[in-house]
């Protein structure tokens, strides 16, 4: 829907080539190009029906530039490079523009289902993590009020899967079932308790490097990387994160040592950026869990990246490598299992009340 008589994103997508267009946007990133006096302006301006690259052609370096976060009102054409959407802007078709930006975007917040998981991940710690060391290096974290509301509110990556906020506590629960449920109803025969317990512990752990390997933007929510995440990855600063803790709590050090298996080869091969591969069962149950999660992550993020009527039935996936089948991302949204499993609990509970 148009902010105050604007263009959105969404219907500027939908337009012919060389069809004027206009917007006020939220300027989600800013990057100068060219040389020798011929500069230019590439911008990512979004809304809350989507985003678009837009190029401010003849831009004078003398002048302030954009800054993400700002808002910028528009006049331009719509245009396309490579078969990609895009809005070419002459530099004084740009301004400063007055739409407050919440109107523009949804600021980043806890979401409702993220406080859900982790008083969940609480539950079953509570339930079935007796070792007390496990406990008390579990605590150290969850216990800590600054440390709950990051881990709620991270994405769980930068573009690819669980890529929004409260992806990194979905993603870290989603793990943590899979593990459980493999170790209790698949194969208890072959782990012992403090097998099973380190590898639940390690689920809800695998990924705290990435609340340092990630950042986010305070007012669009975007995410880059930091500078310590590039350089060490989120598996090592995890690893570290956990030992530094555990240092402090005098957690023996063959359980550390355990744990650090877990983390080192969480993601499973070294092809795909893992430190050390499996060498436990343990390790493989949590490796697998997580590329099961993930991928399945990569695919919900191909369903919101989807506009009706704008993309391909059929979009190149980074992370699968492939292009892969998207079209019917609208009707996965309305006509679900989990709608109709809510429904069917709410029919029943109707049902009880007037037997």
């Amino acid at each position: 829907m148009a902010v105050h008589g604007a263009m959105t994103v969404r219907e500027i997508l939908a337009m012919p080539i060389n069809t004027h267009v206009y917007g006020q946007f939220v300027v989600r990133d800013c990057e100068l190009r060219g040389s020798e006096g011929r500069y230019f302006l590439r911008l990512l301006l979004g809304d809350k029906t989507g985003v678009i690259p837009a190029y401010v052609w003849n831009f004078d370096i003398n002048q302030r530039s954009p800054k993400v976060g700002d808002v910028a009102k528009i006049q331009g054409t719509r245009g396309e490079f490579q078969s990609s959407p895009k809005i070419d802007v002459q530099w004084g078709s740009l301004r400063r523009g007055d739409i407050p930006v919440d109107e523009l975007i949804d600021l980043p917040s806890v979401p409702d289902f993220a406080r859900k998981y982790i008083e969940q991940i609480d539950r079953l710690f509570a339930a079935e993590l007796t070792d007390p060391h496990l406990k008390r290096w579990s605590q150290y974290f969850l216990g800590n009020d600054g440390f709950r509301e990051k881990f709620c509110l991270w994405p769980a990556a930068k573009s690819n899967h669980h890529a929004y906020p409260g992806g990194l506590i979905r993603h870290t629960y989603h793990v943590m079932q899979m593990c459980r449920q493999a170790a209790r109803e698949m194969y208890p025969e072959l782990l012992t308790p403090i097998g099973y317990q380190t590898l639940l512990f390690a689920a809800v752990f695998h990924d705290v490097g990435k609340l340092e390997e990630l950042a986010m933007h305070p007012i669009t929510g975007d995410v880059y990387y930091t500078d310590r995440g590039q350089r060490f990855g989120h598996i090592l600063l995890g690893r570290d994160r956990l030992r530094e803790a555990a240092a402090k709590l005098d957690i023996p050090q063959g359980l550390v040592e355990r744990v650090d298996e877990l983390i080192l080869g969480h993601q499973g091969k070294k092809e795909w950026d893992t430190v050390r591969e499996p060498v436990t069962l343990e390790g493989v149950i949590l490796a697998a869990a997580d590329y099961f999660d993930s991928q399945i992550g990569n695919m919900e993020m191909a369903y919101r990246g989807y506009t009706a009527g704008v993309g391909e039935d059929f979009q190149f996936v980074r992370p699968f490598g492939r292009y892969m089948y998207v079209a019917d991302a609208s009707e996965r949204k309305q006509n679900n299992l989990e709608r109709e499993l809510r429904l069917g609990t709410a029919d029943n509970g109707s049902r009880s009340s007037s037997a």
